[in-house]
């Protein structure tokens, strides 16, 4: 009886399995048919405007199927680029594609105004051959999306079209930073979870960290400044772009232009604790790592001892300023201290203080970065004449 039963149980199993793969390839079929009838009829239209919307809804019929019926031998053709009767999927995209971009033309040359013109850049970039123009070129509609249309959704499906992986890391950053200027951390968020790699995460969430601390939710802040130390912690020793050290030197440096100085010091302190490990595959490549690193600490050193100056402990921030090694941060941070002595009408020690920033700066061989430093020097001596 017992054998009987089983028998009958595996049977009814048997035939619910093919009951349910032919009802999921009847629903394929009704949905392949609508789509070749869309597809067939719209050829006999004339109007542009209602030959794209029949090809547009066929073809999200077809990715439907592929969506909807994975398993069914029609969407396993479509999706491997084969053609059923007079239906590629591609082809059918492409026909889209081009439609679109006609009907686009015209309706932008008609009456022109900034989506619209956008639209055809996209439709241009994507002509472009050479993939290093054409990400660049995508990078600049990308900004033009998030900064003057604010339409931060458009901005990140256009970076992801680029191909080269730092460039798209870079775009999106550059989309995170317009999103946080507007006050919308959670689609901020949302793009840097996009972000593949964890220096260029890093670097996002570190911008979201300052537009928190900077609106004034220092809680929220030191959470996501938290959040940036773990991942720059993640990065490989040997990384051949950035070491960790350099990496959470730069968090440093954030941690102090939103003002969390006492944060920036004890990560400063990491970056240093890193900085001891950095081993290359080849001396040359550890001696290049180390002088970034170095570097890197120079520069955030620079910006603390800025923002110790500018929160009025004036005497730490000299004391940290004259032993910053790299003569420009050096001369900066020195410059930083000046300007707020003179603010408190310490004007000899303002004097002492842009003496040492002049001859740090006058020791730059790089006219770009000593040029600057002498103006701002300048600037600064006309507050304590």
């Amino acid at each position: 009886m017992k054998l009987i039963l089983t028998a009958l149980l595996i049977g009814l199993f048997f035939f619910a399995g093919l009951n349910a793969q032919a009802d999921e390839l009847a629903k394929a079929n009704r949905l392949f048919v609508a789509a070749a009838q869309l597809i067939k009829s719209s050829q006999d239209r004339k109007s542009d405007a209602k030959k794209l919307e029949q090809i547009e809804t066929a073809l999200e019929y077809l990715n439907q199927i592929i969506k909807r019926h994975p398993s069914s031998d029609l969407a396993v053709k479509l999706i491997s680029g084969q053609s059923v009767g007079f239906i590629n999927l591609e082809e059918v995209a492409e026909a889209a594609e081009k439609i679109r971009g006609k009907t686009t033309t015209a309706a932008c040359y008609g009456a022109p105004i900034t989506k619209c013109v956008l639209e055809l850049a996209l439709l241009d970039a994507k002509k472009i051959e050479w993939g290093f123009w054409r990400d660049l070129l995508l990078g600049e509609i990308s900004a033009t999306y998030a900064e003057v249309l604010g339409d931060f959704e458009k901005a990140s499906a256009v970076v992801q079209l680029v191909e080269h992986a730092a460039l798209r890391a870079s775009y999106l950053r550059n989309t995170v930073s317009y999103q946080t200027k507007s006050g919308d951390f959670k689609a901020a968020f949302y793009t840097t979870k996009t972000i593949k790699t964890l220096y260029s995460r890093s670097r996002a969430l570190s911008t979201i960290a300052e537009a928190q601390a900077k609106a004034g939710d220092t809680k929220a802040a030191q959470a996501t400044f938290t959040s940036v130390i773990k991942l720059a912690k993640e990065l490989s020793l040997n990384n051949p772009i950035k070491t960790r050290s350099t990496a959470l030197s730069e968090v440093a440096a954030a941690q102090a232009k939103a003002g969390f100085i006492k944060g920036s010091q004890l990560t400063l302190i990491l970056a240093r604790s890193e900085a001891k490990t950095i081993e290359g595959p080849t001396a040359y490549i550890s001696k290049t790592l180390a002088a970034k690193a170095k570097e890197e600490i120079d520069r955030a050193s620079g910006l603390i001892a800025a923002a110790k100056a500018k929160a009025g402990n004036i005497k730490e921030s000299f004391e940290l300023a004259k032993i910053i090694e790299n003569a420009e941060y050096r001369s900066s941070a020195l410059i930083s201290v000046a300007e707020v002595q003179a603010t408190a009408e310490k004007i000899e020690a303002a004097k002492a203080s842009l003496k040492l920033a002049l001859s740090a700066a006058i020791t730059i061989q790089d006219a770009e970065a000593r040029g600057p430093l002498l103006n701002r020097i300048a600037r600064a001596l006309a507050l304590v004449k």
